[in-house]
Parts: C-alpha cells; sequence; structure tokens
C-alpha cells in the first residue's frame, strides 16, 4: 500500500505555528480519511532538501513558493489551489513582500527627509533563498528601476530563511530584506525581538501567494478529495483562525504567470539577477 507524505514547512515560524500547521494536516487527513482514503499517510517533519520534497512521487499536500512553481517545479507537480490569508499585505490570493530596514532614530524625529529605496542603492541586501519570490524575486523588481548597470546592490547575502533575514538586518550585517507578508505578520506575534527596530520601507506589487502542491502521481479521483478536504478545512475556524487562513482560492498555473511577469520586467530592465 502506498504511504504519502505530507508536509507544510514554509510558514514554521516558532513552535506554536509549528504545532498550528501539523493541525491543520491532522484536519485535512482526518477529513480525507472521513470520505474514504485508506492509503497511510505520513506527517514529515525533517525536511533536508525542499525541493527535492516538493518532487517525491508520493507527495500527498506540501506548500511551495510562486517561484519554484513557474520555474524548477514547473510541469512536475499538481497545483491544488492557493490559501488566502487576513494579513496586512495579503488581499484575496495575493500577497506582498515588505521591504524592511532599520528604523533610524532621526528619520523617527523627522530630524531629515525619510530615506527613499533609492537611497539604499549601493547598500547590503539579504535574501532568504535565491529561488523565493518573495525574498529575491519580488525584491529585484521593485529595486530594478534605480539599479545602474545591472547593480543596485554593493553586496547580497543569503541568510536561508526569512527570520535569519530580519536578524541580519537588526544587527547591521545587511541593509534591506524582502520579507514575506505573512512570515512578517507571524514574526511579529510570535516572536517580537526579531522585527524591533526594523521599519517597512515600502511593499512590493502584489502576486498569487504561497500555493498548495501534490504529486502528479495523484488520480483525478484522489485530486478532487484533497481539493475537498483543503476546503473544508481552510474554513474551519478553530484550525484556520489561528492560522490568518480565510479560504482556499482555487487557482491554476496561469495564474502565477504574474511571478514571471515580474522576472521579465527586471530582465528587460538588464537587472537579469538580483545584485
Amino acid at each position: 500500500m502506498q504511504t504519502w507524505k505530507v508536509a507544510l514547512p514554509m510558514y514554521n515560524v516558532g513552535p506554536t505555528l509549528t504545532a498550528d500547521y501539523e493541525r491543520f494536516l491532522e484536519a485535512v487527513i482526518a477529513v480525507l480519511r472521513a470520505r474514504g482514503w485508506t492509503d497511510a499517510i505520513e506527517v514529515v517533519r525533517d525536511i533536508d532538501d525542499l525541493e527535492h520534497f516538493w518532487l517525491r512521487s508520493d507527495l500527498l499536500l506540501s506548500q511551495t513558493c510562486g517561484y519554484p512553481l513557474t520555474t524548477s517545479l514547473h510541469g512536475q507537480v499538481q497545483l491544488l489551489g492557493t490559501p488566502t490569508y487576513d494579513v496586512p499585505g495579503c488581499s484575496g490570493v495575493s500577497y506582498r513582500s515588505l521591504l524592511v530596514v532599520r528604523a533610524d532614530d532621526s528619520d523617527a524625529g523627522m530630524l531629515r527627509p525619510m530615506p527613499a529605496l533609492a537611497d539604499f542603492r549601493g547598500s547590503t541586501g539579504v535574501v532568504n533563498q535565491l529561488n523565493s519570490h518573495s525574498g529575491m524575486n519580488a525584491l529585484r523588481h521593485t529595486v530594478a528601476p534605480f539599479a545602474h548597470k545591472g547593480y543596485f546592490f554593493d553586496k547580497v547575502h543569503v541568510s536561508g530563511s526569512h527570520l535569519d533575514s530580519l536578524v541580519m538586518v537588526q544587527n547591521g550585517s545587511a541593509d534591506v530584506a524582502a520579507i514575506d507578508c505573512v512570515t512578517f505578520a507571524y514574526v511579529a506575534r510570535a516572536c517580537p525581538d526579531k522585527v524591533f527596530g526594523l521599519r517597512i520601507l515600502q511593499e512590493s506589487l502584489a502576486a498569487p501567494g504561497l500555493p498548495f502542491i501534490a504529486s502528479l502521481q495523484l488520480n483525478q479521483t484522489q485530486s478532487v478529495i484533497l481539493v475537498e478536504a483543503l476546503e473544508k478545512v481552510c474554513v474551519n475556524r478553530q484550525i484556520a483562525e489561528p492560522l490568518r487562513i480565510t479560504g482556499l482560492a482555487l487557482t491554476v498555473e496561469k495564474d502565477y504567470q504574474a511571478i514571471m511577469a515580474m522576472e521579465e520586467f527586471a530582465i528587460a530592465l538588464g537587472y537579469l539577477r538580483l545584485a
């Protein structure tokens, strides 16, 4: 008998949210069981290589980023839909990145004009991952009009996570980071010390949020049952409200071309990579 794998690792900011997302998975599994799903299902907690995990033939449910969905995962996974969130920066299926910088006391006191994005040319940027829409692609799109000869930053670090990017901006190791607005809301609630001393410089253009995906090995009947289970759990207030999830949008891959359009915009301006 097939043992399907499930994991929702993208927004596990702290132990409380990790537990809340596991409760979400357990609720989905319970609905599947009630609808006659008999195959074994394993909740995977430790994932070394996310992209490899997303490409597993036995993947029943996970959540990815829109940038890999349209690039490295294109045609290799099936899109189930996109959860919607009730956080600042989200609107329907769309979300934004927040360009975060250190708050400056003199700025707060209005002793000098508040810096604009163009004033950060030549500074140090930081991204969570190079294949992240919210951390890399949205930031590249936003700074592209201000780049000169293919460069905006003096240097760009890769931190490994949005949380680590926030820490690097806080401690002065970097000056600008683009943070997924859902992550920022979670961090502000779960560990407010990680956003202390920071401010939002501006928001990126909106794009479709992080989608739920599954293996192409699921047949049509299985996919329908799974989507129905997700729809039910995403409106279960007891399960979804702690995650700020309000529902499930039945997105299609064409919706995510907005992310590719942002990449193409930057490339057309001669800004091929975040630099």
